[in-house]
């Protein structure tokens, strides 16, 4: 909302949320591992903490969660960001002759405008979770971190098969990931359409 209502500085806001998507996934790993560095990193010396981010089971799959969010809030924010400039600007100049306040243009035309885009962006992060791998295993040194804490889907899926040379159960394993995003993927559309219909 702000990078959108912003006359002058916009393009700053645009950049900064975007920004870390144009990054590969290794290099932004690489990044936070050193800000998760519990010696030199950035984090605990700014929070005063000494948390061992990236060898306790306890926080290991949370830095892997926040480096995964920051690297892909970009593309999420540049869907939210075309679908607000999508929105007709006559709602919000009826809505502001009929009275309503900027709370209540944000909810009762803004929101429901963008529940299409909100429903895209929750699939696509779903299917993107499903498939996270890059992230943890450069930073967690191409382990599954401390106790397998750290271990996503597809590295399961590639150490079965390929250091445990159970080719066989990681085929099956694939073939469940397969069929399991392929479901979120038919109930997207499936909801879509259930609610086209119904607006009809």
């Amino acid at each position: 909302m702000l990078a959108h209502h912003m006359e002058r500085g916009a393009w700053l806001w645009r950049l900064c949320f975007f920004a870390p998507f144009l990054l590969p996934s290794t290099v932004a790993a690489n990044l936070w591992q050193w800000l998760f560095n519990p010696g030199t990193g950035m984090i605990n010396h700014v929070f005063g903490i000494e948390t061992a981010w990236l060898t306790d089971k306890t926080y290991a799959m949370l830095a892997v969660v926040v480096c995964t969010l920051w690297w892909t809030v970009g593309f999420s924010f540049l869907l939210y960001l075309a679908a607000l400039q999508g929105v007709p600007a006559h709602l919000y100049e009826a809505s502001r002759l009929d009275g309503a306040n900027a709370w209540h243009r944000t909810v009762r035309i803004t929101l429901p405008m963008m529940r299409h885009i909100t429903g895209l962006v929750v699939v696509l992060q779903i299917l993107a979770s499903l498939q996270v791998f890059d992230q943890a295993v450069v930073m967690m040194d191409f382990l599954p971190g401390p106790e397998g804490s750290a271990r996503t889907f597809v590295q399961y899926t590639l150490e079965e098969g390929f250091t445990g040379y159970r080719v066989g159960y990681a085929s099956a394993v694939s073939v469940i990931s397969f069929v399991i995003i392929a479901a979120v993927a038919l109930a997207r559309m499936w909801l879509l359409r259930t609610r086209e219909e119904g607006g009809r």
